[in-house]
């Protein structure tokens, strides 16, 4: 069985999908393969489905590079957990789990969200505010999201400036002792590197399949076309 359940977890690691698949990867194959055939014969009837092209190849994309992924999920990991303890450490209050690659962070007020939101925006920074009615209107906050390509000092630079907006904003705990002292971001994985070479082949086994998905749906695009004319 597949279950395809909506998260950001998928834009976090470059997939870009909306989503991601859970169950048995023998299964998980033939039902891919069978729904893209599937979708083959409805176009050959004159019957499209809204599911495009793109959207099947970023989804083989991260199926067919299942050590990349692992990669990107164990920095993810490890930023995540980073930027909650510091952000912490420097007086501002983040909701949710330690791990999960969205920041929360707590504003209060739905115009305090807003302005928030706008200083963010000024120092490059993309933070969507959320109040009433997805949460509280007391509970509003902006949601920074974490990618997983995002380099130690482009984490570093990120903290740094929500922590400067979030001055400006009056917005860190007044019992807060560590303002403006930042601890440096440094992350390490040895199992990453011992794997790069066999990470290397599965990224092209990947564009292959790819190569080939694409080919196969132009073919048949063209085939369906002429058919279409003839008729």
């Amino acid at each position: 069985m597949i279950d395809l359940r909506v998260c950001t977890l998928s834009k976090a690691v470059g997939g870009g999908i909306e989503g991601f698949t859970c169950g048995s990867s023998a299964r998980s194959e033939s039902a891919i393969s069978e729904h893209f055939n599937n979708r083959l014969q409805n176009r050959q009837a004159g019957e499209e489905e809204r599911i495009c092209t793109s959207t099947i190849v970023q989804t083989f994309l991260i199926l067919n590079q299942l050590l990349k992924i692992g990669k990107d999920l164990r920095r993810l990991y490890h930023v995540a957990c980073f930027c909650r303890r510091e952000l912490e450490r420097c007086g501002i209050f983040v909701y949710g789990d330690v791990s999960a690659p969205v920041l929360p962070i707590h504003t209060g007020r739905l115009s305090y969200a807003a302005k928030f939101s706008a200083v963010l925006r000024r120092k490059g920074i993309l933070a969507t505010p959320v109040s009433i009615p997805a949460v509280e209107f007391w509970a509003s906050r902006v949601r920074v999201m974490l990618p997983s390509d995002f380099s130690d000092g482009q984490v570093d630079r990120l903290l740094r400036r929500v922590v400067e907006a979030a001055g400006e904003m009056g917005l860190i705990q007044k019992s807060c002792t560590n303002k403006g002292k930042m601890i440096p971001y440094i992350y390490g994985d040895g199992e990453v590197s011992l794997r790069e070479d066999e990470q290397e082949e599965e990224e092209r086994a990947a564009e292959e399949k790819i190569r080939k998905l694409i080919v196969l749906d132009s073919t048949q695009k063209s085939t369906t076309t002429n058919n279409n004319n003839n008729n």
